[in-house]
């Protein structure tokens, strides 16, 4: 055959590959990126092996390795089919002329032979996800230990997602280190100064605001913040809670008993009916919708909960019953998404200037994990559970400060549904090599020291 020259322009014009899909050009552009920093640490030269080595390290941590196999015989076929099309036109390209437009090819890679492009090309055919983990297990083993022996720092599992180039959200299970907890206390003061430093504004401006959409919403971080603070709720929690009292005080002793049972029974009405003017019957019970029930343990799993606002300072009564009210004006997802991000930025914007110092910056979660530090200094695990709604006691231990309990708590906290409280403890207590704290009965009394 006779091989006509034409220019390069003319070359990848004619017989360069197309477009790939995003998603694809993503992962390539990862995995090319990731096999040259292995090869760099283990002193190797890239080449399309170690691309396909890469490929299959990547099958032993991540989840979404089918995604990048597939991407890998997609540009493989794409490139040889390019080369098919010159050699049928007489034209001979090399393997960086017939890489896809939009994919930013390494010279290592577009300057190697087609001999070896299409010998990668049969094994990422003929290899199936398990197959490819089987065939690189023991090649992962031994270049955990050879980086061991070049001196390389680390537990097995930080070699292997260096190695593999994962982050620790992709990575396996079994194979995932947990992050290190960076979570420092929020105080009283440090709370003051903090929602002192956010936009003015009190909680009817904050639902005035929302209600008119208004882009700015200078009032709704505060109302936001506040409810977390004071309640521990998640950021969506916010927008599907409910304040509740009883329909008469004959019914208010057994809303503090079982204030669930009391809903169910139609003991409870919300607060603000007209049949309900007049004098307020006490207590006063926030009913949230909890989030992540599909996390939750079977045993223990429930729509809501209860939390008991007995002896509430008015002020902060305020804020709880304009968060209430965010239920009602039936928001869309959308909308709830839009008010979220924007609170985050003013709270992460705040941060910033109130603790500039700090190792992780204030978010709205970071008050839910300030409430359960409060809450563990004088409730037990089962109670401060019931309060925030979760269900497993290791999760629970991730929140807070270790070591709190048995402390004199400075602040007005609510007061747990006991029934679920009891639940929970006698959930934990059947769980083998789990012993948590007991309920204290009776509840310990509210003092006034408590409310600040």
């Amino acid at each position: 055959m006779t091989w006509k020259i034409p220019s390069p322009a003319a070359c990848l014009a004619d017989y360069r590959a197309g477009p790939v899909s995003i998603n694809y050009r993503k992962t390539l552009h990862c995995l090319f990126a990731t096999t040259e920093v292995r090869c760099r640490v283990l002193g190797r030269d890239p080449s399309p092996e170690e691309l396909l080595c890469q490929m299959g390290i990547r099958c032993l941590m991540t989840v979404d390795s089918f995604v990048g196999i597939a991407a890998l015989r997609m540009y493989f076929r794409t490139m040889l089919e390019a080369r098919e099309a010159a050699e049928r036109a007489g034209v001979w390209i090399s393997p960086g002329e017939a890489a896809a437009r939009n994919i930013r090819m390494p010279d290592w890679l577009a300057d190697c032979a087609w001999e070896r492009i299409v010998e990668a090309d049969r094994q990422a055919r003929s290899r199936t996800l398990g197959q490819l983990r089987c065939q690189y297990a023991p090649e992962l083993q031994a270049m955990i230990d050879e980086c061991a022996a070049l001196g390389d720092f680390g537990s097995q599992a930080e070699r292997a997602a260096r190695l593999a180039g994962t982050s620790h959200t992709h990575m396996h299970r079994d194979a995932r280190r947990a992050p290190q907890r960076r979570w420092s206390d929020i105080d009283s003061e440090l709370f003051a100064a903090f929602f002192a430093a956010l936009p003015a504004g009190n909680p009817v401006e904050a639902i005035n605001s929302v209600v008119s959409r208004k882009p700015a919403m200078n009032a709704v971080p505060r109302l936001l913040v506040r409810s977390a603070w004071l309640t521990g709720m998640r950021s969506i929690e916010m927008f599907r809670c409910s304040l509740v009292q009883p329909v008469s005080d004959d019914a208010g002793a057994s809303a503090v008993s079982d204030p669930m049972r009391s809903f169910r029974d139609g003991l409870l009405v919300p607060v603000g009916q007209p049949h309900t003017d007049g004098p307020v019957i006490e207590p006063r019970i926030l009913l949230i919708r909890t989030a992540k029930t599909r996390n939750a343990s079977p045993n223990l799993k429930e729509p809501m909960r209860a939390l008991i606002l007995g002896g509430i300072p008015p002020e902060e009564f305020e804020w709880l019953a304009a968060a209430a009210r965010l239920e009602q004006l039936n928001l869309s997802r959308f909308e709830i998404r839009r008010i979220l991000d924007r609170c985050r930025s003013v709270v992460r914007t705040t941060s910033l200037l109130v603790c500039p110092d700090r190792a992780d910056p204030i978010t709205l979660h970071t008050f839910r994990h300030a409430f359960v530090s409060e809450a563990r200094r004088v409730l037990s695990a089962a109670e401060t559970a019931a309060l925030t709604g979760h269900t497993a006691l290791r999760t629970l231990n991730g929140y807070g400060r270790r070591g709190a309990a048995g402390r004199r708590s400075t602040r007005w906290l609510p007061e747990p549904d006991p029934a679920r409280a009891a639940g929970i403890h006698l959930e934990w207590r059947s769980e083998p090599g789990v012993a948590p704290e007991p309920v204290s009965e009776p509840p310990r009394p509210r003092l006034e020291g408590d409310m600040i």
